[in-house]
């Protein structure tokens, strides 16, 4: 018998992924104009049940008959008992006779080779056999000491109709020729599209995350049929959840209440009548209109929308530009979900804990290994992360990071602040979620005060929400722009005296003192804690503090009564929710003065902020 694992059967491997990555692209509804649905499942399902037959030679099979009970693992040549690369020649090999296609084989051979690795560049994938280190003579050895009945057993047993017992080295010769051959690479050129990045990375994906689980299942006798059960039967969410966490919030300000209501309204009644062929979408409101509820009622009705019109069930990710903020929406998303499961909602940072519990109709606390594993890929109903996370998992040829991509395609996907996106990359992600929507299925909903032109309005790029945006921009006037201190060049010395002065003259208002970097904010920051400290709360905001720290800050922020001075960097303009009477910010673009000013009588008061 063939082992693939440690007392696992290598056939009852390849079934076993088959299972899971059979159903998870089951699942998706994906539509790529230079691929068929049909072609994409049957490489999809060759991927899955060839990925490891490289494990086939006794080079390899020595090494893991060694590794079971604790033994330590024979002293073997590395090379020799490497599969990645000899299983991707060996399903090239198979999957140009089977399907009679020698590109759609060459996608095979680019999955398996490297998936222990990661993803090559298109013109790099000949180089794996013919570039430095005389790999066609390795996998040629390896191939020559092949178990070729262990092996034939296995593709019987997976029904692939294959003669691997008559499989001679020169057919096999002339397969590893063909994959540097001038036709196949004039006819893999030809696919170097933003298309087949797209497909790749998503089969590569739903490759990764199952031989991992498999693997990790099984290392602990783990059931993986309960697992795809537990895939299938999603959490059902409605989206009547937000109404109801409305209805228990408090009322500081009536007239607030009411316009965000009306915002609220006027968004759902457009979601309610939206085509759902419109896949990017925007919420531009002003701050502190009640976006992140109204945001995620919308995603929560689209959802909705997609199950009933569309018999298609998306996941919701939430997207911030800082681990702070996320942690303060997480705190909302899970009390409107009145849920911290994870299945439900997940949140997913760098510093985030790897633990996760699946709340069915029973609750499920997994170990450290699968914990980490079902984090990192997104396997929840609603995922709270940020920008890196989402936007490193799309431009990416990393393992790791796509382990996720499966979970990413087919989603509605709230980029909350997108201002923060560098201009840089504008036009990037124009052309990448433009595809994303069509191929993947995917929606996007920006949102925020300050819309960057990453897409086109008036060209009917994206979709808004906010039909009478203009009238709540209009409406919420909360603020006067003070441009005095523009008059003159101040030193830091003079504008800590200015400061003093105005905190001293406005005794009854908070302040909040946004610097352009870090050495400046914590001059001023230490100047003004050293002179009010004993009679006015004195807070720090910045990157340069450790998120958990940052999160309680903002929390006591948020919750003292008492007037407080708050000196931060540009990190507080994006979603950080509190309200304050005067603002004071370093000079600055026009987006970001305006991010500021939403911290600036966000509740409406009866007299109008300063800053």
């Amino acid at each position: 018998m063939l082992f693939s694992h440690p007392k696992k059967a290598l056939v009852e491997h390849l079934k076993n992924v088959n299972c899971i990555g059979e159903a998870i692209l089951n699942q998706k509804r994906i539509s790529f104009s230079e691929y068929s649905i049909e072609s994409i499942t049957i490489i999809n399902r060759l991927a899955l049940q060839l990925h490891d037959i490289g494990k086939s030679t006794p080079y390899f099979q020595e090494y893991i008959l060694s590794c079971e009970d604790g033994k330590t693992p024979l002293s073997l040549n590395e090379k020799l008992k490497s599969h990645g690369l000899l299983s991707g020649v060996l399903a090239f090999a198979v999957v140009r006779r089977v399907i009679n296609d020698d590109v759609l084989a060459y996608l095979v051979y680019m999955l398996i080779s490297r998936h222990h690795g990661e993803l090559l560049d298109f013109i790099n994938y000949s180089s794996c056999l013919y570039g430095s280190g005389d790999n066609k003579e390795l996998v040629l050895k390896q191939f020559n000491s092949i178990d070729k009945q262990g092996l034939q057993g296995v593709l019987d047993n997976l029904k692939i109709k294959f003669d691997f017992l008559n499989f001679t080295e020169e057919e096999f010769i002339k397969d590893v020729e063909s994959i540097n051959s001038y036709k196949l690479k004039k006819c893999v050129k030809s696919l170097q599209t933003p298309e087949t990045f797209l497909l790749i990375n998503l089969l590569f994906s739903i490759l990764i995350f199952s031989d991992k689980l498999e693997a990790i299942y099984s290392s602990e006798d783990m059931d993986i049929n309960e697992f795809i059960r537990l895939h299938l039967e999603r959490p059902v969410i409605s989206s009547s959840c937000v109404e109801d966490y409305k209805l228990s919030l408090d009322v500081k300000n009536k007239d607030m209440a009411d316009a965000r209501d009306e915002i609220y309204q006027d968004v759902l009644n457009s979601v309610n009548s939206l085509d759902l062929e419109e896949k990017i979408l925007s919420i531009n409101l002003p701050t502190g209109a009640g976006k992140t509820l109204t945001a995620f009622k919308v995603a929560l009705r689209l959802k909705e929308r997609y199950i009933s019109d569309k018999e298609y069930n998306p996941r919701i990710i939430y997207v911030l530009p800082f681990t702070s903020v996320i942690d303060q929406n997480f705190d909302v998303l899970s009390k409107v979900l009145k849920s911290t499961a994870s299945n439900v909602v997940l949140k997913h940072h760098y510093l985030s804990q790897k633990e996760y519990k699946w709340e069915n109709e029973e609750i499920i606390e997994y170990s450290d290994s699968i914990s980490e594993h079902l984090v990192e890929s997104w396997e929840s109903e609603i995922i709270v992360s940020t920008f890196v996370q989402l936007l490193h998992s799309i431009f990416t040829n990393k393992n790791r990071k796509l382990k996720k991509f499966h979970n990413i395609a087919g989603s509605i996907i709230i980029l909350d602040e997108v201002q923060s996106i560098p201009y840089r990359y504008w036009k990037l992600i124009n052309s990448m979620f433009k595809l994303m929507a069509k191929m993947l299925n995917c929606c996007f909903i920006l949102m925020t005060a300050t819309m960057p032109l990453i897409f086109s309005e008036d060209e009917g790029e994206i979709y808004e929400l906010a039909k009478n945006k203009e009238q709540y921009f209009n409406k919420f006037d909360r603020i006067t722009i003070n441009t005095d201190l523009l008059t003159r060049d101040i030193t830091l010395d003079e504008y800590k005296e200015i400061l003093y002065d105005n905190i001293i003259k406005y005794s009854d208002k908070s302040f909040l003192i946004v610097m352009n970097t870090i050495k400046s904010s914590i001059a001023i920051y230490e100047y003004l804690r050293n002179e009010f400290e004993d009679k006015i709360e004195v807070y720090y905001l910045s990157t340069n503090i450790i998120p958990k720290e940052r999160f309680d800050r903002i929390k006591n922020i948020k919750e003292s009564k008492k007037r407080k001075i708050i000196v931060s960097t540009q990190m507080i303009e994006a979603g950080v929710d509190i309200d304050i009477h005067r603002v004071y910010r370093d000079f600055g673009p026009m987006d970001s003065i305006n991010q500021t000013a939403g911290r600036c009588n966000r509740e409406w008061g009866k007299e109008k902020g300063i800053v």
